[in-house]
This record gives C-alpha cells, sequence and structure tokens, in this order.
C-alpha cells in the first residue's frame, strides 16, 4: 500500500515555522490581514457529509486563536457555502463565523448558493440571509474589497452579466487609485493546464464563462491598483500571474488539504499563504492515499501538468503557489 502523503505534505506545503513567510518570525508586523474561505458545502439536518460541519468549525477557531498570525479584520466566505440553498441552512451556516467576533465578513455567492436565475427567486434565500446585494464594494483599512457574483451569469450579455460589469466599471474608475482586492467564486484564469483541469474537474466551469472576457479584461486594465484577484470553485489549491494580475484559489476546507487563504498587509507588499487544515489531514475522511480531494480524485487518475509533476502537486499548488508575496 501506498504510504499516506501527510509527512510529505507537511515538508514541502504546510509553511509554519522556519518558513520564510512565518509571521512570527517577520521583522515587522502586519497592519491588517484578511482570510477567505469558501467550499465548504455544509448539509444539515441529518449526517454530517464529508466532516464538512466540523471542518469548517475547526477553520473557524484556529482563525479566532491566531495560530497563523494576528485575527484577521477581514474575512470573505468565496461562495459554496451550502449545499442546498435554504435560508435556513444560510442562517445555521452562518453561525460558524460567530468566534470571528471583530471580523467584517463577506459573502460572495456560489453556484450552490444561488440557482441559475439570479433576478429570480433563487437568489431569494441568499440575498435575505447573507448578501442584501450581489456585487458589494467596501473600503477597510486602506483596501478596497470587491465581491462580485460571477458563478452562473457569465455564459451570454444577460441582463445580469451586463449591469453587474456597468457597476464594477464605474466603480474602477471612480477609485483608481485605491489598492483593491477582488473576490468572486469562478476563477477568471485557467489554474492548471486547460486540457488536464476539463478532465480531472469534469465541468465546463473550470474557468469563469467570461462572455467575451469582459470581466478579466475591465480588471486587468485597472491592474496597477489590483492587489489579487481571490476565486474557488476548483476544490484544488492555486496561483497564476497573467498579464499582471495575480489570481489566487485555495481547495476549501472540504476537500483535501482543506486550505483557507490568508492575506497578512504589510507596507510594502502582501504575503499570501495557503492554510492546511489539521487534524483532518491524518484523519480517515482524508487519507488513505489516493488523495480524498471528492472531486479530482473520484475518476481513478492521478492528473498531473507540466507545472504539477506529481498529484499532490495538482491539487495542493507547488510551494511557489501556496506562498506567494504580493506588491503593493
Amino acid at each position: 500500500m501506498t504510504p499516506k502523503p501527510t509527512a510529505l505534505f507537511r515538508k514541502k506545503f504546510a509553511g509554519g515555522a522556519g518558513s520564510p513567510y512565518d509571521w512570527r518570525m517577520n521583522a515587522s508586523t502586519p497592519l491588517f490581514s484578511a482570510v477567505a474561505i469558501n467550499d465548504t458545502h455544509l448539509r444539515f439536518g441529518g449526517h454530517d457529509f464529508g466532516a464538512a460541519r466540523a471542518k469548517l468549525a475547526a477553520v473557524v477557531q484556529r482563525i479566532a486563536d491566531g495560530r497563523d498570525g494576528p485575527p484577521p479584520q477581514v474575512l470573505i466566505q468565496l461562495g459554496d457555502l451550502v449545499e442546498e440553498p435554504r435560508r435556513d441552512h444560510f442562517e445555521q451556516a452562518a453561525r460558524f463565523f460567530e468566534p470571528l467576533k471583530s471580523t467584517r465578513i463577506l459573502h460572495v455567492p456560489g453556484n450552490h448558493d444561488i440557482g441559475p436565475d439570479p433576478d429570480g427567486a433563487a437568489a431569494h434565500p441568499w440575498l435575505e440571509a447573507l448578501g442584501g446585494a450581489l456585487n458589494n464594494a467596501c473600503v477597510l483599512n486602506g483596501v478596497m474589497f470587491i465581491t462580485l457574483y460571477n458563478a452562473r451569469a457569465d455564459a451570454t450579455d444577460e441582463t445580469e452579466t451586463v449591469a453587474r460589469n456597468e457597476w464594477l466599471r464605474d466603480l474602477l474608475q471612480r477609485y483608481r487609485a485605491t489598492p483593491k482586492v477582488i473576490a468572486c467564486h469562478v476563477p477568471l484564469v485557467a489554474l492548471r493546464d486547460p486540457q488536464q483541469i476539463e478532465k480531472s474537474f469534469g465541468f465546463l466551469s473550470w474557468r469563469s464563462l467570461d462572455y467575451r472576457h469582459t470581466l478579466r479584461r475591465m480588471i486587468e486594465s485597472h491592474r496597477d491598483s489590483v492587489i489579487a484577484v481571490l476565486s474557488a470553485h476548483l476544490h484544488l489549491s492555486g496561483h497564476a500571474l497573467v498579464n499582471g494580475v495575480h489570481h489566487l484559489v485555495a481547495s476549501g476546507p472540504f476537500s483535501w488539504p482543506g486550505d483557507h487563504l490568508r492575506l497578512d498587509f504589510y507596507r510594502d507588499r502582501v504575503v499570501a499563504r495557503m492554510i492546511p487544515l489539521e487534524p483532518f489531514i491524518d484523519s480517515n475522511d482524508i487519507a488513505p492515499y489516493p488523495l480524498r480531494n471528492s472531486v479530482h480524485d473520484r475518476h481513478g487518475i492521478e492528473f498531473t501538468d507540466a507545472k504539477h509533476p506529481a498529484f499532490e502537486h495538482y491539487i495542493a499548488g507547488n510551494p511557489d503557489e501556496r506562498e506567494v508575496i504580493l506588491p503593493r
């Protein structure tokens, strides 16, 4: 039997003490911090499927305890919070974040959170329980955090897509000099080789069906003020620098290695780190090898590509994708 990848993972990917990005060893203290959590896929009323509720509770407690750095000022929930989009489920899910009493919570709608008609009844439970609007922006500590809905509406130039793009275009123009973090559910660029990820992910939405790439190009035209685009949906972790814009995605707690993303803001840089979920790395819910990822391992094939020569790398990202220094 092939040995479990836990020890190898910790050595190659987990960072922590001794890492050049270890916050405890850095000469300066972050001005403030943000975290992003995604793809928790919570279910209620029965079995804790995939230990999803236990995993999210463990992540939130880790953050609240300051195990990886000072408690964050903002948490961005990047979508697919629940498996079934019911208002009572969203309300129960929101309670998981209560230990983060002084943290501002921002929510991005995912494809599991909102149905195919964002202007119709399918959007109401999410909007009423969490959102208030599909697209939002706020300025915290001098950084603008922009949350966008792109989980279903981008395939054509429909009314909701046009309205979102016009709203964002105006926002970017009015705040050209303000540093920005942009958050959406579906990535705008390829995080793995397109032919491979289309097979391993199994859905066409491995990259946003951004009509004529309007959204991506709009963001790229303001690359000088965009710190990063955060996204989710893929159930793997990675980083890509495309046309001057940094794109970051974490696996989410539901899927191995259970990553959430942490951003530490310094005066001259932002340090982005993927934080794996323990102790679930060692649990039977994750192991044995092949990795229990819940998405990319379901075909019986250990996918790789030119930049990710091992299956672990393909899912968890390479070390230089898991710890990234972004300019401010």
